[in-house]
C-alpha cells in the first residue's frame, strides 16, 4: 500500500495487543528500511513478556523502522532507539505515526544516530541492549563488534536471546578487528 504523493513509502500493518501499527517503509531503501519477519516474532516475544518492559531503559541498535521500540515503549520501557543518521528520519516517522498508542503509558522512544564503526556515544545506564536481526551482510559482522565490546565492558551481566539456528552467520577470523573499541 502506497501512503504518500510521492510513492516513497508503503505501510505494513501490524496486529498487536488489540492495537494496530502502522509501520512506514521506504519504497527504494537498503535493508534497514524495511520491516523483516524476525522484527513481528520479537514483538509477539515482547508482549508475551509485557510486564518485563515497563520501566526497563533499552537501547536498540540498528532500530530500522523502529518497530522494536516502538513497541516495548507500548510496555512502559523508555527506549533508545539507534540507527545510522540517514535511518533517522524513517524511524522518527513511525514513532510520530504510533504516537498514540504510547500515550497511555510510561514508553517512550528516543532516536538517536549511531554508526558501529565510530566510537560509540557516552552511555547511559540500559537494563537492555537489544539488537533483532540487524545484519544482513556477513561483513557487518566485524562493525557489531564494536558496540558490543564497549558494552560487554559497561554492562557485566549480559543476556542473549537467539533463535535456534543461525543463517549464513560465521564470525570471520581474518579482517579488520574492531579499533575504536573502549
Amino acid at each position: 500500500m502506497l501512503c504518500d504523493e510521492d510513492e516513497q513509502y508503503f505501510v505494513r500493518e501490524v496486529e498487536l495487543d488489540d492495537k494496530e501499527l502502522r509501520i512506514y517503509q521506504e519504497v527504494n531503501s537498503d535493508v534497514g528500511g524495511v520491516v523483516w519477519d524476525s522484527s513481528i516474532v520479537a514483538c509477539y516475544y515482547f508482549l508475551k513478556n509485557r510486564h518485563y518492559w515497563k520501566n526497563k531503559k533499552v537501547l536498540e541498535l540498528g532500530s530500522g523502522t523502529g518497530i522494536c521500540s516502538i513497541v516495548l515503549a507500548m510496555f512502559g520501557a523508555q527506549v533508545n532507539a539507534t540507527d545510522l543518521y540517514e535511518r533517522l528520519p524513517l524511524i522518527q516517522l513511525n514513532v510520530s505515526k504510533n504516537e498514540q498508542f504510547l500515550k497511555a503509558t510510561t514508553g517512550c522512544v528516543s532516536v538517536e544516530a549511531f554508526d558501529w564503526n565510530e566510537p560509540p556515544p557516552p552511555t547511559n545506564h540500559y537494563d537492555v541492549v537489544l539488537l533483532v536481526d540487524a545484519i544482513y551482510y556477513l561483513k557487518g559482522t566485524n562493525s557489531v563488534l564494536n558496540p558490543i565490546c564497549c558494552l560487554i565492558k559497561i554492562y557485566h551481566d549480559i543476556k542473549l536471546l537467539r533463535k535456534e539456528s543461525m543463517r549464513q552467520f560465521v564470525v570471520p577470523n581474518k579482517g579488520p578487528k574492531p579499533s575504536n573499541c573502549c
